[in-house]
């Protein structure tokens, strides 16, 4: 289990902040973290709930509901995007969605809610300690053998935007992706590349 945490256009001072215990990170990463760098937090949740949530995806992509959602090229309808199963799938049930194994979801939504109030207070940025459509994104992802996901900004600053950017209070300006792959070796292929 990997925890990739990226920032983008940080707007934090550059100064360490204490965070109340038990942290979830220690100080350094997010001392990295403030400062623009990926931090990697190697199994950052127990391997109970990592083989709970490996096997929920297994079922859930069993069942067919995971669908293709690779990048979308703009102003292109997605059934005329092309997408095959060298994408990534995304689960179509929705994070909250009952079948499956729900309670592990939520086990998992849970820490990430309290890391990323762990992070408002670290980065000195209140509005990312609250929870909800304009707080967050969340997606559950599967990846067939030899898929992938092509170099992509996954934020962009509001100026490139246009009007729309100044709509909502807040946008991502910190990404975690987690890893559920089981004992990965660099010689199985893949890998995250950040800039």
């Amino acid at each position: 289990m990997l925890l990739c945490l990226l920032a983008t256009a940080q707007a934090a001072t550059p100064t360490r902040t204490t965070v109340a215990k038990p942290q979830l990170l220690p100080a350094e990463a997010w001392d990295r973290i403030r400062t623009g760098r990926v931090h990697v937090e190697r199994d950052f949740i127990d391997a109970t709930l990592a083989q709970r949530l490996r096997a929920d995806a297994t079922l859930l992509q069993e069942r067919g509901l995971f669908r293709l959602d690779g990048l979308s090229r703009l102003g292109e309808a997605k059934e005329r995007q092309g997408f095959n199963r060298g994408d990534r799938q995304t689960y179509a049930g929705g994070w909250e969605a009952k079948e499956g194994d729900s309670s592990a979801r939520r086990l998992l939504a849970a820490k990430l809610a309290a890391l990323r109030r762990e992070a408002a207070l670290a980065l000195r940025r209140p509005s990312m300690g609250r929870a909800g459509a304009v707080a967050d994104e969340r997606s559950y992802n599967w990846y067939e053998p030899g898929a992938s996901l092509r170099r992509h900004g996954d934020e962009f600053h509001e100026e490139t935007k246009g009007p729309k950017g100044w709509l909502l209070p807040t946008r991502r300006s910190l990404t975690w992706l987690l890893y559920l792959n089981k004992e990965w070796r660099a010689e199985e292929g893949g890998a995250l590349r950040a800039y």
